[in-house]
């Protein structure tokens, strides 16, 4: 089968100081129909407390005025970063092919992937950075606070990334959601992304079997430092909690991925 062809993609605002030493880390957020948003998320990334960074915002064709306003707020900001640029690509390529456009055009050596709904503390990168750059972890991961547009009571569970990474336990579900921060090469190692799956918006949790297949892991930082706001439209309300999505992504992690499923069976089989 061949790979879907990579989305086109425009260039919509670009900042470069060509003068200044490539940072360690690229945010990367990908942009689709969330121009209430982005605004929001950007200024997050430049309040952070690391000193180089690069940002890269890639507008999915969408149908709002996401991607200008992106590029204003990047006018305005431009000096904060090393690098800063707007994409769109021309047509729309789904979340996947979105983070793999950002990923494949970044320069540093690690990669934040943030969705335009959600948000970061200030210390945030600063703090995944220091608890990487120690070990040969694939990626370094926080806690993730919930919280609801518009205001409300948050529902259970308040936190999320409340776990450890253990392989073992992938076939159970998703633990992790994609604030995560990668080393760009354990990214390019596992593939990307994968462009073909049997339900959007679980590209992130595909990503963590093809990462633990590499023999790669996650290092958990206990703290929080990232923000995953719940709302009508985002992942967690709609394809991501469908009963029959989560049963047809089953079928299909099993089949990609029989050895995290088989060592299940074995264990089940010498209990008996």
């Amino acid at each position: 089968m061949n790979s879907p062809a990579k989305p086109m993609t425009e260039t919509l605002f670009l900042h470069e100081d060509k003068a200044a030493v490539v940072p360690r880390v690229t945010v990367v957020i990908p942009l689709y129909n969330y121009a209430r948003f982005i605004t929001e998320a950007l200024e997050t990334v430049a309040a952070q407390t690391i000193s180089g960074l690069d940002i890269m915002v890639i507008d999915d064709c969408s149908a709002d005025d996401g991607g200008e306003l992106a590029s204003d707020w990047m006018r305005r900001h431009a000096g904060r970063f090393r690098k800063a640029t707007v994409l769109r690509h021309a047509v729309n390529g789904g979340l996947a092919a979105t983070r793999n456009t950002g990923f494949g055009r970044s320069e540093t050596e690690y990669i934040f992937p943030l969705d335009a709904d959600n948000l970061i503390y200030p210390c945030c990168l600063e703090k995944l950075v220091g608890s990487l750059a120690h070990t040969r972890a694939a990626f370094a991961y926080c806690l993730v606070r919930r919280f609801l547009t518009p205001l409300g009571p948050v529902p259970p569970p308040l936190l999320m990334h409340l776990h450890p990474w253990h392989p073992e336990t992938l076939h159970l579900g998703n633990k992790i959601d994609a604030m995560v921060l990668h080393r760009k090469f354990v990214w390019q190692a596992a593939g990307g992304y994968s462009l073909v799956m049997p339900r959007q918006g679980w590209e992130d949790y595909d990503l963590w079997f093809k990462i633990a297949r590499l023999g790669g892991y996650g290092l958990h930082v206990p703290q929080i430092l990232a923000q995953y706001r719940v709302h009508g439209e985002s992942m967690l309300h709609t394809v991501t909690n469908e009963k029959a999505a989560i049963e047809v992504l089953g079928v299909h992690l099993r089949q990609t991925y029989p050895e995290f499923f088989d060592r299940v069976e074995i264990r089940k089989s010498k209990r008996r």
